[in-house]
């Protein structure tokens, strides 16, 4: 097999969910009055910015529910594939792309998740990105919107497992340049 990184790189950039415009900017104004209400009331710039992470997490989180189970279309079938790493047995172009797709979106729900929460741990960010994936996939297979697929919540996982990494880099970072 050929990777065709331009097709990938077209197919990541390109992807847009099937989400209405109208959709996106009630999601972005949702985030934007919410972070100018808590700014107004708080006095704390270290709870201003968690609660403001999960202002953002909240409306990221319903960005992805949109893209992965609203505006999808149903199936007549229920499709599931339970075999953890299977994709990587019959890797093409466009399944590749979807596996780095779904580490992509991920990867703003670990950091947000770190900035948020006060105690960070690595196995915490895990098993909220597991279970935000494990989520998405059941309502998937209930509703019948997309595939319940094990490789999703793998790849759901190392992008929440990532986001949190980077949270780390930025805040020591942060915490270096400010000393």
């Amino acid at each position: 097999m050929i990777i065709d990184i331009e097709y990938i790189t077209k197919y990541i950039i390109g992807y847009d969910g099937g989400v209405p415009m109208s959709v996106i900017i009630s999601i972005f104004l949702f985030v934007l009055v919410s972070i100018i209400i808590l700014y107004q009331y708080s006095f704390d710039s270290f709870k201003f910015l968690r609660n403001a992470s999960w202002c953002i997490l909240v409306g990221y989180l319903f960005f992805i529910f949109c893209t992965t189970i609203l505006f999808r279309d149903a199936v007549i079938e229920t499709h599931y594939r339970l075999l953890p790493l299977w994709s990587y047995g019959v890797l093409y172009n466009k399944l590749l792309a979807e596996n780095i797709l779904n580490v992509l979106m991920f990867i703003p729900i670990g950091f947000f998740t770190s900035v948020g929460l006060r105690k960070r741990r690595l196995f915490k960010i895990a098993g909220i990105g597991c279970g935000i994936s494990l989520t998405i996939e059941i309502l998937q297979l209930v509703y019948r919107r997309g595939v319940f697929n094990i490789d999703d919540i793998i790849h759901n996982t190392l992008g929440c497992v990532i986001g949190y990494g980077v949270f780390r880099l930025c805040n020591t970072i942060l915490t270096n340049f400010t000393k």
